[in-house]
This record gives structure tokens, sequence and C-alpha cells, in this order.
């Protein structure tokens, strides 16, 4: 046991007071050896900070302040944190019983090893107790340069902190005066396209809590124009001379696609909430990126979706 490697859970928060209890919970239960935990707060208003005070004897590090958001704060933490291996918990989430000595052990016997990664459970409350909306397979969480990802599942995944040294950390903004909502998957893109080693642990070790704040698992969440234009962006970033040497086949023709469909899904979003001026910004940027003809016709796939 004194051989295991430290690990370092974060968790990054704002008003989720009816939550974190459990998420804190859930962390102390594992009663691993060498465990730092850390809370950054976005000085919320509604209780939280009454829960993380209830424990804070138990917790390594917390802080509450005024942020930028939640991409600039997961980057921030990882500067903070002290273990060899790192976890990000959401404040609406919780871990499965004894997965961090899971985690301790798979990178104590294999010293190469650049990812963990389990799989994932979506739940929701109902009358006190979490339900199962949805599982995912061992595919869903992959990290494979040869295939297709959906990438999604960060938080049921534990990264060597030498990863974030290597390959950069997380994402703060892709573009300026605006909320990056998909940081994580931007992350997972860099990391699968510099081959890192994932292992895949067919076990669920993380549960979602299904609400409409979730940003992968809320149907709200995808209509959101910030979350579609970083499709946009995170396409253009991974196709421009910086990344672009990196990319197979494969995931070329992902990134193309996703500069013609989510600009053509932007256009179609603010038609349909008569903001016409941003309809006519993307509709000249799809033909300037795209061309006319290939955009018209994804804008017409478009339309046709309900």
């Amino acid at each position: 046991m004194n051989n295991l490697p430290k690990i370092t859970i974060i968790t990054v928060v704002k008003n989720s007071a009816g939550t974190i209890e459990k998420a804190i919970q859930s962390v102390i239960a594992q009663g691993y050896p060498h465990l730092e935990y850390i809370i950054l707060d976005g000085n919320s208003v509604d209780g939280t900070l009454d829960v993380i005070k209830k424990y804070e004897k138990e917790i390594s590090f917390w802080k509450s302040e005024n942020d930028q958001g939640a991409s600039e704060v997961y980057s921030k933490a990882v500067g903070l944190s002290n273990g060899e291996i790192i976890g990000y918990l959401n404040a609406d989430d919780f871990y499965e019983d004894g997965v961090l000595l899971k985690v301790g052990r798979l990178f104590q016997q294999d010293q190469n090893l650049d990812v963990a990664s389990f799989r994932y459970r979506v739940v929701e409350l109902k009358n006190n107790e979490y339900a199962t909306v949805e599982e995912s397979t061992t595919l869903d969480v992959e990290l494979d340069k040869n295939k297709d990802c959906a990438c999604l599942g960060i938080n049921a995944k534990f990264f060597k902190k030498d990863v974030f040294l290597k390959y950069g950390l997380p994402l703060k903004t892709i573009k300026a005066g605006q909320s990056f909502l998909s940081n994580d998957t931007e992350l997972l893109i860099r990391l699968i396209l510099n081959n890192v080693r994932n292992l895949v642990v067919d076990e669920v070790g993380y549960n979602y809590l299904l609400s409409e704040k979730s940003n992968s698992f809320s149907s709200g969440y995808k209509e959101n124009p910030i979350y579609i234009e970083d499709k946009v962006l995170i396409a253009q970033r991974f196709l421009s001379d910086e990344f672009r040497y990196l990319l197979n086949p494969t995931w070329e023709k992902k990134f193309r696609k996703w500069v013609k469909k989510y600009r053509a899904k932007l256009v179609k979003r603010h038609l349909k909430f008569k903001n016409f001026s941003e309809a006519k910004r993307n509709f000249g940027l799809g033909i300037k990126e795209n061309g006319a003809a290939k955009f018209l016709f994804y804008l017409l796939k478009a339309s046709m979706r309900s």
C-alpha cells in the first residue's frame, strides 16, 4: 500500500448545495491511503460552502473565489495538484466504491500508463434512489487514433500528471470573450492524436447525475449555440498547421464534416429563434469555410432534421 501513487481528485463547483455532499462522501469513502482532494468553488451563494466546511478536515485544500468559468479552473487545478495521478469529479456526480484503489494499482503495475478509463453510468434521482438511465460500453471510453470517438466520459478517466506536462493543460478558452464549454472534448482529442497509452477497464467507475446542468448528457446543453460553435472551433484548431500533421484520414474527415455540420446547425438554430444577424453571420462563414455548394447541401440536411 505504501508504494501506491498519490492521487489528486479535483472538484470544481458553483451553487451545487444539493449534490456536492454525495460527491464528497464518495471520495472520502474510498479510503485511499495517498489521496489529495482539492475543491475549487466559484463563490457559491446557495449553501455549498456550508457543505464543504462540514468536511474540511477530509479535504486537502479548498478555496472559494470568483473565476472565469469551469474551463479556467480545471486548468488551474492541475497546477495546484501534488498527485502523480489526477481525476476530475463533478459536484453533481459520484464515484463507485473502491475505484481509487483500482486506479492506484493500475498505475503502480504499469509505469508507462498515461490514462486509465473506466466505464460510466448516467443516473437520475427518483424517490431518493438512483436509477440507471444509460451505461457506457468499453468502446465508449477508448482513446484510439484509428477509430472515431464521441470523446465523452472524461470524469471516468484518471490521468498521469505527466500527460498534462507533455501534451498541455485543458484549454481555458478557444474564442476570445466566450466560455469554452467543450474543453474536455478538446483535451481528449488532443491526447488521442498524440497516441497516449490508455487502459480501458471493463467496470463502471463513475456515475453522472442526469440534469439540465450536465454538459454531456442534457438535451438543452447540446442546443446551446456556444456548445455548437465549440465543435467548429475545435475542428478548425486540429485542421490547422499546429496539429494537422497528427491527423489520419479518419480524423481529418471527421473534422471537415464538423466544420460544415455544426456551422449549418448554428444557422438553423439562430433562424429558429429569429436571431437573424447571427444567422446571417454564420451563413457567410459557412460559405467562406466550405464553399457554397457543400455548405448549402449541409444547410439543407440540417433544415430537414426536426
